[in-house]
């Protein structure tokens, strides 16, 4: 593994001799290859930088052949090519791969920095690591450092070389707090409650931070027509998958009512002070540095409290350590990642974003209705549904057909993901149930569409992965 380079500007480069390069010419033992790439990634953005074109391709030459070798040879059944861990759980992309990782050992602080590679689309690609570059030793946002992004020839992706932040994702280490929480004993409990409601707190705040301070997107105008036009296709999305993989159907009649419903509904909630960038706000998507990815819920008491005896919350190591990765290239409503963090099912303690954000901009001088305020919670409620269905359920078919999961596994997996849509179908309705008395009089008609067909969904009995033709 190599050091990460801290002097880097964003270019945008995409042109340039893709020389062969034979991975096998290179010392064969596995450790060089990886810091090669690597190495060869850096000094492409360094070069670049410098504006040293020539120089910045002959060192992209390198780095993407590598890099394609390395992730062309990753083999999920763990016959070790490249030590491999591959975190893809509950994740609605490819998954990224973590290259000599291994989960259950603990990493030091300081030396070698260590790093995951993913494959993403071009100008996500660039969009990434212009964010890294944005937030780069900012205090107030903890954005996870992108060395490279590596232009794929004729394929229109990039590769990313991300640094690794040593420690678990949020929506796993609650569920490890959430254990303590239930068999610790009486100071664990109340540390861990404690834990759990700062860390939240924290990450409420730095999405707040996010959405004022993020830079605008690259090549992706900051449209609320286009916004709407992506929450109405998602909307008609959820119909589709559902008719598509379970036994509840909805013919292509009753389907136009509900677009047309969907077109009619007024949209103006959605404008230029309301639309921000997304940052994509799963607690999956937030790490926290404690140096192994599995850890304990008394290791994270130990690392994360002070005063010995009388302990308490270290509330400034938590925020030094708690980072956001994967951050998207789209704009969206203002609430939606607060509603995204509000719907999670894990974290006894978890204080409501949506509230705190609400109160937050109304205080800046922005007043959020209570129409728009449950549209966004019904909608994030649904969607997260359809992506457990059309995403998570598939993924883990093809885990069991291939091999790589037995078939206990597969249906432990397959059972929690019903639950989870089960449970977002009951959040939808209670906000149905909500909505009604603050819809405009003027909307009720399209709105009782659109009710009726969201309602339906939870009607649902069979999921079956081999789609049925429309």
């Amino acid at each position: 593994m190599v050091e990460t380079d801290q002097g880097q500007k964003e270019e945008d480069i995409t042109a340039g001799l893709f020389k062969p390069v034979n991975p096998n010419d290179l010392p064969k033992h596995k450790y060089l290859i990886v810091s090669n790439a690597i190495a060869a990634a850096g000094e492409y953005k360094r070069l670049l930088s410098s504006e040293r074109v020539h120089e910045a391709n002959e060192a992209l030459t390198i780095a993407y052949t590598l890099t394609d070798h390395i992730y062309k040879n990753i083999d999920p059944r763990k016959n070790i090519i490249f030590p491999q861990f591959r975190f893809d759980e509950e994740t609605t992309e490819n998954g990224v791969l973590g290259l000599i990782i291994e989960p259950d050992k603990e990493y030091p602080t300081g030396g070698q920095a260590y790093f995951l590679l993913k494959k993403v689309d071009n100008l996500r690609g660039r969009q990434v690591y212009r964010d890294s570059q944005h937030f780069r030793s900012n205090r107030e946002f903890n954005l996870e450092y992108i060395l490279a992004d590596l232009p794929i020839p004729n394929e229109g992706n990039s590769y990313l070389w991300k640094e690794w932040i040593r420690g678990p994702n949020l929506a796993d280490l609650f569920q490890t707090l959430d254990n303590g929480i239930l068999r610790g004993d009486e100071e664990q409990k109340r540390l861990l409650k404690e834990l759990e409601s700062k860390l939240v707190d924290i990450a409420i705040k730095r999405v707040l931070y996010w959405q004022k301070n993020a830079p605008d997107l690259i090549d992706i105008p900051k449209d609320p027509e286009k916004v709407i036009e992506t929450y109405q296709t998602n909307f008609m999305n959820v119909f589709h998958a559902f008719s598509k993989l379970t036994d509840i159907t909805y013919s292509e009649e009753e389907r136009s009512k509900i677009r047309e419903a969907l077109s009619n509904l007024d949209w103006k909630f959605l404008n230029p002070e309301t639309i921000v960038r997304n940052v994509a706000a799963t607690y999956r998507n937030m790490v926290i540095f404690t140096h192994k990815v599995n850890t304990t819920y008394p290791k994270f008491i130990e690392l994360f409290t002070e005063n010995g005896d009388k302990r308490k919350v270290n509330r400034w190591a938590l925020e030094e350590k708690l980072y956001f990765v994967d951050t998207p290239n789209k704009y969206s409503h203002i609430l939606e990642d607060l509603w995204e963090m509000d719907l999670f099912s894990v974290g006894k303690v978890k204080k409501n974003a949506v509230d705190y954000a609400v109160k937050s901009y109304e205080e800046a001088g922005l007043k959020l209705n209570e129409f728009e305020r449950l549209f966004m919670g019904i909608y994030r409620a649904y969607r997260k549904a359809h992506l457990v269905l059309d995403d998570f359920g598939p993924r883990a078919l093809e885990r069991f057909n291939a091999g790589l999961i037995e078939h206990e596994e597969y249906e432990r997996k397959q059972s929690k993901y019903r639950n989870h849509i089960n449970y977002l179908f009951g959040e939808g309705q209670k906000l149905l149930d909500q909505i009604s008395e603050f819809l405009p009089s003027n909307q009720k008609t399209q709105f009782k569409v659109i009710d009726s067909a969201l309602r339906r969904l939870s009607n649902y009995n069979t999921i079956v992965y081999t789609p049925r033709l429309l």
